[in-house]
Parts: structure tokens; sequence; C-alpha cells
């Protein structure tokens, strides 16, 4: 970072709340944001380090104005995944709240922390603890339900830990599509892509089975609220709308979890990588591929429909009203039909003995039957050639081992993939480039493959000419 960028981040942050000073002005937690996290905060602490030094010098004492959370960000690398409620976050919110060093009971610095660390894990939620200029008038109007959590106010507290936990899982499943989608337009990296935000929705689900536990105990804590003698009609008939909201949540959640395990599944298409794929070697063709029996199912059953059933903001979602319930039922529908398809039709190809690498056997069927003949055959030439003879355009990745590889795994068939330049052509243009493509390496795989002949030549040596 540039000097003049590192002390405005420093004078933001110095007097951001907790949350967002943890956070260093990065609000996702992708692998990418997770870095420049990091530089931020070796930055900060040079920075800062500096300062200290500087005060010292001038005044005999250390500047105690810090950014918040800043060596505990450094132990985390930067992942606020990894926040914990360290001694160094605690004694820095006794400074925050303007109390002595041991003036707190640590019982309640940790519950202060811990809703610290929860609002630099989500960006979204509302913010509990505000910046230095707000928080003596805070501090004295909500220090009771931290130095005494049981008390009675604290009914409901579960339902916003519930909801916390799903604006965590729904950063975390936009923070995955945006980073899948960037490594997919990489021909190279589309495995790599697909692995990552399968990967991601498997750990998602840790979010939604903590939500539903919250909800769930929500939903007790109102019922057994409603059920006291001495509450008001009007509070009743409040608790009874919240229990209904928190069951209603929970069981949504439920739901939510089988979409996720879906979604991770290995025969589940991740359409940014095979959509690219085969728009890169049929251009002409992919709308009419996909708009076949096998590219619909493929759709609507692909990671990308599981992870837009994501839960709405928890503040406005309300499941029956989104109809939620019936979506995941035509999801799950369409992943069985999708695997049934593909199932058919391997065990008609293979005489109906079937493996289990039977994924994007429908789409190669109809990709197939959408191709003309003269495709097919350029198809089966390119199919044949030698993959370690380097192909036209091999330098962008398009044609690289990897990129056939997967390709080849969504159900795609071998084709070459022309220069970007060609993809304005007519189709019948088009075609003849790919055969002209195919004809090349054909040719170069001829040339490597003959084999210099071999001499036999007599040595004479120094012996035989002395005779």
């Amino acid at each position: 970072m540039k000097q003049a960028e590192v002390i405005a981040l420093h004078s933001k942050m110095l007097n951001a709340s907790p949350g967002e000073a943890m956070r260093l002005g990065i609000p996702g937690n992708t692998p990418y944001d997770i870095t420049l996290r990091w530089q931020r905060q070796k930055a900060l602490t040079d920075y800062d380090f500096a300062l200290r030094r500087q005060s010292q010098a001038e005044t005999g004492e250390y500047d105690r104005q810090r950014v918040f959370g800043l060596p505990a960000v450094g132990t985390a690398y930067g992942d606020v995944e990894w926040l914990e409620a360290s001694g160094v976050l605690m004694g820095q919110m006794e400074e925050h709240l303007g109390c002595d060093h041991g003036e707190l009971d640590d019982e309640v610095l940790d519950r202060v922390v811990a809703d610290a660390i929860g609002d630099a894990r989500n960006p979204e939620r509302r913010t509990r603890i505000p910046a230095r200029e707000h928080i003596s008038q805070w501090w004295a109007e909500h220090h009771g339900r931290y130095e005494n959590p049981g008390a009675e106010d604290m009914i409901g507290a579960d339902l916003i830990d519930a909801d916390d936990e799903v604006h965590l899982l729904r950063r975390r499943i936009v923070d995955a599509l945006r980073h899948g989608q960037r490594l997919a337009e990489n021909p190279r990296r589309r495995t790599e892509a697909e692995q990552y935000i399968k990967q991601q929705a498997r750990e998602a689900d840790k979010h939604v089975q903590t939500a539903m536990g919250k909800y769930r105990l929500a939903a007790q804590d109102f019922r057994q609220a409603r059920q006291r003698p001495n509450v008001a009609d009007a509070a009743r008939e409040l608790l009874e709308v919240n229990e209904r909201a928190a069951a209603s949540k929970e069981a949504a959640l439920q739901k939510y979890s089988i979409v996720l395990a879906l979604a991770a599944k290995r025969t589940t298409p991740f359409m940014a990588g095979m959509r690219r794929s085969l728009g890169e070697r049929f251009p002409h063709e992919e709308q009419a591929i996909l708009n076949t029996k096998a590219g619909r199912l493929a759709e609507a059953a692909s990671v990308e429909a599981a992870l837009r059933l994501t839960p709405k903001e928890p503040e406005t979602w309300v499941p029956e009203r989104d109809d939620f319930t019936t979506r995941v039922d035509e999801f799950i529908e369409a992943s069985g039909a999708r695997d049934g398809l593909d199932l058919a039709v391997m065990k008609e190809a293979q005489n109906d003995s079937p493996t289990v690498a039977f994924r994007g056997q429908a789409l190669m069927r109809a990709c197939y039957d959408t191709m003309s003949d003269q495709q097919q055959a350029i198809s089966d030439r390119w199919g044949q050639v030698d993959t370690n003879v380097p192909a036209p355009g091999v330098g962008l990745g398009h044609n690289s081992t990897e990129s056939e590889d997967y390709a080849a795994s969504t159900g795609v068939p071998p084709m070459p993939v022309p220069p970007p330049s060609a993809k304005d052509r007519s189709p019948d243009e088009l075609v003849r480039e790919q055969e002209r493509m195919v004809t090349v390496v054909e040719t170069q795989t001829w040339v490597y493959a003959v084999q210099p002949p071999t001499v036999d030549v007599d040595v004479e040596t120094s012996f035989g000419l002395e005779r």
C-alpha cells in the first residue's frame, strides 16, 4: 500500500466500530479478501508502531489510540473466521469502553468481545458496539444485558444469534459464488473452481446447523414465555408470532441443508464452467443444446440453482411467503431426474452395465444430436489427437489438457476451441476453422511420430590400424 493510503485507512479504522475495524474495510472473506486484509494488517501495524515510537520520543509515553483488534487480525492471518476472544481483544475492549484494567468482570468482557467478533464476521449484522464517540451512551444503556445474560429481557437472544448465523451463511455463499465465477473464467482452473465452490457449500452447512439449533431454542423460549400466567395478552400474541417465525425458519433450514448436500455432490453440474466449455466449442449450438431436456435439467439442478435457494436476509425472510418449500422440492426433484436421465442414457449405451462415472451422459447425447455430421467427424478426429502436441490457442488455455478434461467431465464432446476472432463467423466458417485446427494438430502429431532411422556403422580402432 502507498503511504497516503495507509494513513487514510489508519485514520478511518481508528474511529471505526470494533467489528468494522477488525474487518479492516474488507467486507468479504474469500481467499482474495483474506490476502488483502492480511496485507492491510501488516501495513497498519508498521504504521501504528512508527506512530507509537514517535509519540514516545516526543512525550515519553506510548500513544494508547490504536486500531481495535489489529494484533488479533494478524494472529488470524487476516481470516475473520479464525478470530478468537483473546486477552489482547479484551484489554482493548476495556480501553474502548473507557474502563480501567480489571474494572469489568472477565465474563462480561468475554460477552462484549464475542459480539465484536460477530460484527467482524458479518458486516450486514446490526452493529451492537459503536465507535468511540457513541460508546459511553451505548454502554450506559446496554451494559445490563452483558452483566445479566440470564435476565428476562434476554428472551429472543437466540433468535438474534440465529439471524446473525444466517447473515454469515449468506455472506459465505455470495463470496463463494463470486470467487468460483472468477476462477471459472480461466479454462485451466475450472476443475479447481468447481471443487472450491462445492467445498464452500459443504462448509456452509455448519452455519445452517448452528442457525437451526438457535431457532429451535428461540422457539422454545418464546413458547415458555408465552405460557407464563402474568404475561399480557398483547405480549402473548407477539410471543406466539415470534415462536411461529422461529419454528418456520428452523424447518426451512432443514430442507436447505439437503440442498447444500446435493450441491456438493460430484455429479452436480457447475454451470459457470459447463456453459463456458460448451459455448467455446459450440457457440452456435449452445442455446439449442441447453434447451434440450438434458440441458434444462442441468440448469435446474446445478450448483448455482441450489445456492440461489439460500435464505434471504433474515429480517425479511418469511419461508411461507417465498414459497421456499416448493422451490426446494422442485430442485430436489430436478436433481433426481438429472441423475436418472444420465443413468438411463449410459445404461442404453453400455448394454445395461452402468458404472459410477455417468455424469454428463445425457448432455453429451444432446450435443451429438444437435451437432451436424461434419461436426461429429471433427469431434471424432479431435478426440484421437495426441494431447501432448501443442494445439492452436493453447497459450490461452482453451485447448489445454486441463480445459479438455474438464469439458469432457461435464459431457461436452471433444472439439477444438477456435480463437476469439473466429467466434463472430458464420456456422459454416467456424466449422471450417475447427476442421483446419484439427488438421494442423494431426499433421504435428504425424511429424512427431516419425522415428529417425537407425544406422549401423563399423568402427575401426587404433589397434586395427597399427597392423
